[in-house]
């Protein structure tokens, strides 16, 4: 683990910044009550530990023990983007004390 990673794993990633990293999938009205609860999840994950790992993605609070897979089964195109601005976060924790 990266020292980045490590501080921000203890002070989160502030909920205004999480907020607008995924506003995209909030805002817009394509998205299922299924897809958007499962967006709130990683904000609030994400708030608190400041970084997801895709195997974080997997446990049941995130996908209400459904499978990712078929919550996104009809936009596919959209988890890629949630993935995309994860890892941009992910990303950004490592370069934190560069």
């Amino acid at each position: 683990m990266s020292l980045g990673r490590f501080i921000r794993g203890i002070t989160g990633l502030s909920h205004e910044a999480a907020l607008t990293a995924f506003s995209e999938f909030l805002e817009n009205q394509l998205f299922t009550e299924q897809q958007i609860t499962f967006v709130r999840h990683i904000i609030e994950w994400i708030t608190r530990w400041g970084t997801l790992t895709p195997e974080d993605m997997k446990e049941d609070e995130f996908a209400g023990g459904a499978d990712i897979f078929e919550i996104f089964d009809d936009n596919l195109d959209a988890f890629h983007r949630i993935r995309s601005v994860i890892e941009t976060i992910n990303t950004n924790a490592m370069r934190l004390v560069a």
